[in-house]
């Protein structure tokens, strides 16, 4: 069984120096080797902040490099990334993350969808903003010692990996939760 953070972990392994991933906002690229890096210092900084295997964490991006970055991070540590439509309302999101007993989230630099989300996290937990703003933590900052991570521990076949959510069309979008075991990736 291969995670989606086996699959870059490989790449970086085969193929170190060649770009993994560009950014077409900043235009910040990043190697295999970078780009584990960076993912295992991010999966450090939410570890440090409560996220563990089998957490269920709400991102709430477009196609940003801080998206797949964080995405990789969660998958590192076992969590689940329950990936909601940026575009839906704050109020909608909020209901989103209630409902899906999400333990953290990460959003846009939005202050009306912070408080919104906020509100229905558990206490203490992580809310993350790819921007600075007031009611979250700056995503920049979510960075902690990728020595002190536990190995990786390959999930079983039936347990989470991610959560992506229904259209929508015909009311609110509903959570469809997928299992390893519909995303293993195969290395050839």
């Amino acid at each position: 069984m291969h995670t989606t953070y086996d699959l870059v972990w490989y790449a970086a392994e085969r193929t170190p120096d060649h770009l993994a991933i560009v950014d077409d906002r900043t235009d910040r690229r990043l190697t295999y080797r970078q780009m584990i890096e960076e993912v295992d210092v991010i999966a450090a900084g939410l570890a440090e902040r409560g996220i563990k295997a089998g957490c269920r964490f709400a991102t709430v991006l477009p196609n940003y490099i801080e998206h797949c970055l964080i995405i990789l991070a969660l998958t590192r540590l076992g969590a689940v990334p329950a990936l909601v439509n940026a575009r839906l309302t704050a109020r909608e999101v909020a209901q989103l993350v209630e409902d899906g007993a999400m333990d953290g989230a990460i959003i846009l630099p939005n202050p009306d969808l912070a408080r919104a989300v906020a509100a229905v996290l558990p206490k203490g937990g992580p809310l993350l903003s790819v921007g600075a703003m007031e009611g979250a933590e700056d995503f920049d900052s979510c960075r902690g010692n990728a020595a002190a991570l536990s190995l990786f521990m390959p999930p079983a076949p039936d347990d989470p990996a991610y959560i992506f959510y229904t259209s929508g069309t015909t009311g609110l979008p509903k959570g469809v939760e997928l299992s390893q075991r519909t995303t293993e990736g195969r290395i050839t």
